[in-house]
């Protein structure tokens, strides 16, 4: 999603890129399925390799795999300084953040120290500086300079907290079984309350699927509704009270500052630059030593059981995502000129 923003963005600067897709067309993530990927990066090399005696890339921007994957975007990157091309490249992983790895320490310094690196947070800048060079060069641009906001809604009217959401590929990574326990909490301990839950995405596999419809079979507030995208998405936000977001894993993600755009206060994991997203008075951030599924259900029965506080919340998450779109979105600007500046 990110890749397809700034892919327009650059177009609206009169700029027509080439584009190299080497992205897999599942989200499984086993052995085999990244070597199935092998084609589409040779293909995608052979298009760079061609285009750099036809009309030199001058400047290249590419998005950092959280883990292997970074073995096919070092051979870009090698063409890349063979073709002198001015590099930018996009963080929006922590697993090679967490701790060293020597896959990305050789990526960072293939790239070199000229490379501009496009980071969504200052704790992802520190961190990058610690594990990879405190010379190195960090711009930091929130993914809420990147939603849409031709599709915004002016500030939304929410009355009350009914349905729970969680959208998103459904995986154990992404928390879907937190989600299912969440609900199961509610509805065991307050069955009156009339809290609902709504499940939108697709499936990182079959046995995830199976596992959470055998669950939904003794769930029968919660409901899985299918992919959603484009409107429906937009639908799905409207439809639905609040967002959690129990993530076992994340960077900056999307689903948060669109959740927020559409006045849904946000229950999340402290992840990556989540707690730089979502404040007190707009969500809550769980920290990894805590217990997720009693705060995360506490936090909703609150909501459900106060009307005023969850207004309150729901007014603040749509400011929160104002003010974080307009700065960072006057930083994209600035990015932008910097990447096209000599095309």
């Amino acid at each position: 999603m990110v890749n397809v923003v700034i892919r327009q963005q650059i177009g609206r600067h009169g700029v027509e890129p080439i584009v190299l897709n080497t992205s897999p067309k599942k989200l499984d993530r086993a052995w085999y399925a990244r070597i199935l990927r092998a084609p589409k990066v040779l293909l995608g090399l052979s298009k760079f390799f061609l285009s750099g005696f036809s009309k030199r890339p001058s400047t290249v921007y590419m998005s950092i795999s959280g883990g292997y994957g970074q073995v096919y975007e070092i051979l870009f990157l090698i063409l890349a300084r063979i073709l002198r091309s001015r590099i930018f490249l996009h963080h929006h992983n922590y697993t090679y953040l967490d701790k060293r790895s020597e896959i990305t320490r050789t990526l960072m310094h293939i790239a070199g120290q000229e490379a501009i690196h496009i980071v969504l947070c200052s704790d992802m800048a520190e961190r990058v500086r610690h594990w990879y060079g405190r010379s190195k060069k960090v711009f930091v641009l929130s993914n809420a300079a990147l939603s849409d906001s031709d599709i915004l809604p002016t500030q939304p009217k929410r009355s009350s907290m009914k349905k729970v959401g969680f959208l998103g590929n459904i995986s154990d990574a992404k928390g879907i079984f937190e989600f299912l326990e969440v609900m199961k909490y509610i509805a065991k301990d307050h069955p009156n309350l009339g809290v609902s839950g709504f499940i939108a995405g697709p499936f990182e596999d079959h046995s995830v699927d199976l596992g959470v419809m055998t669950l939904l079979s003794e769930l029968p507030h919660v409901f899985y509704v299918g992919s959603k995208y484009g409107e429906e998405k937009v639908g799905f936000l409207r439809e639905i009270d609040a967002l959690l977001f129990p993530s076992k894993y994340e960077a900056e993600p999307f689903t948060i500052h669109e959740a927020m755009a559409y006045g849904l206060p946000v229950i999340a994991s402290e992840r990556g630059c989540i707690g730089e997203i979502i404040s007190s008075q707009s969500g809550l951030v769980i920290k990894q030593q805590e217990d997720f599924v009693k705060n995360a259900a506490e936090q909703l029965l609150a909501w459900a059981s106060n009307r005023a506080e969850y207004v309150c919340a729901s007014k603040n998450a749509y400011n929160q995502f104002i003010r974080l779109s307009g700065e960072h979105k006057k930083k994209l600007g600035l990015l932008l000129h910097e990447m096209t500046q000599a095309l």
